[in-house]
């Protein structure tokens, strides 16, 4: 409090004024943010673990209509994830798909399945006909069936961008049968069943790999004469892999003009503070940095996204600026009206030292709050 010393009431006053504005500002500000990003954070991987898990109900209602169905074992090895377009919704698999079942030699499940919301691309010619699939085996001897096949598929994916530039994903590939649970079910082959440690995802790295039988209940809303009781239950292979961030790059690429702007203000006011030098005129190129490092991050998203990590950084980035350009024009008006330099120098002091705790602070909590370890 020495620098407070000599002054008057009124001015403590208005000095304090200025610190606790600033600070229940920052105070509810990171708490609201920090707290929404945890949230977001601890929602997906509920949503994740979740995703695999069927309810009592369809399980009963398959096992009543399955009596007579034919257990197909399912199995999946991812060999690359590429494309990966969060403006786009979409990202590509590379994969191999097998399928092994005993008896019933027609099933050929090569022909009887579909990528949930998928597109397969390596089209290829066999015995002058067109096939979606490039076929590497189909065995079927002494009543053992085996088809082997590589698909390369484009799959819609909706990305929550709520923790961009730190976001982590569940990408799900759902192979699914176009015979209903009465002909065909699948078995999960969740010993062989892997993925490809070596894929590089950019950006990205593989935190978990999971397999799971699922059912697909649909009712027939198309009039669809073949379907019984007007509900068609098929059965999916879910191949589930989360990829996480590989770290902070691209989260400083999308920041770093920003952080040199806030640090452009806290110069300004500290040459405000312990020179007596007016530079108001440094505020405006912030300002506009501000503003260019906002598109950044905005160019890499879809037009509709969440509020989130992109958006908080940015405001809070403005609140600093706008904060140390208002503390600056109070330091000159001090001066220039007042001709009374202690108080500007104890006003722009605690200002500036607050500024900065809360600049270095902010820039901490919230992109440790969206990143998932």
């Amino acid at each position: 409090m020495k620098n407070f010393k000599g002054l008057e009431k009124w001015k403590i006053k208005k000095i304090l004024f200025g610190f606790v504005l600033l600070s229940v500002v920052g105070i509810i500000f990171l708490s609201f943010t920090t707290n929404a990003l945890v949230k977001s954070k601890m929602e997906d991987s509920e949503k994740w673990d979740a995703t695999l898990v069927q309810s009592e109900q369809i399980k009963q209602e398959v096992k009543t209509r399955s009596t007579n169905a034919v257990e197909v074992m399912v199995g999946t090895q991812v060999e690359s994830i590429r494309d990966i377009s969060l403006k786009g919704s979409s990202f590509r698999a590379e994969f191999l798909v097998w399928f092994m079942w005993e008896g019933e030699e027609d099933l050929n499940m090569l022909e009887h399945f579909d990528i949930y919301k998928g597109e397969i691309k390596n089209m290829t010619v066999e015995n002058g006909s067109m096939s979606r699939l490039e076929v590497l085996e189909d065995y079927h001897e002494d009543g053992v069936n085996y088809q082997l096949a590589r698909c390369d598929a484009t799959i819609a994916k909706y990305f929550n961008t709520t923790r961009f530039p730190l976001d982590s994903h569940q990408l799900l590939i759902n192979v699914q049968s176009t015979y209903p649970v009465d002909q065909v079910v699948f078995v999960a082959d969740t010993e062989k069943s892997t993925y490809d440690d070596t894929i590089q995802i950019a950006g990205y790295q593989t935190d978990d790999h999971e397999v799971a039988v699922r059912y697909v209940r649909t009712v027939n809303d198309q009039s669809n004469p073949a379907l019984k009781d007007k509900v068609f239950i098929g059965t999916e292979l879910t191949t589930s892999m989360v990829i996480n961030r590989d770290g902070f790059g691209l989260y400083i690429k999308c920041f770093i003009a920003l952080a040199g702007t806030i640090t452009w203000v806290l110069i300004s006011m500290f040459i405000a503070t312990y020179h007596n030098v007016d530079p108001i005129r440094m505020v405006p190129a912030a300002l506009f940095g501000t503003v260019a490092n906002i598109m950044v991050g905005a160019n890499l998203l879809p037009d509709a996204l969440q509020m989130g990590l992109l958006e908080y950084v940015n405001i809070w980035g403005i609140i600093m600026i706008l904060a140390g350009a208002l503390s600056v024009i109070h330091i000159n008006h001090t001066r220039s009206g007042f001709k009374d330099d202690a108080f500007a120098a104890s006003f722009g002091k605690l200002m500036f030292y607050t500024m900065l705790l809360f600049a270095v602070v902010g820039n901490l909590l919230l992109p440790l709050s969206a990143y998932m370890f």
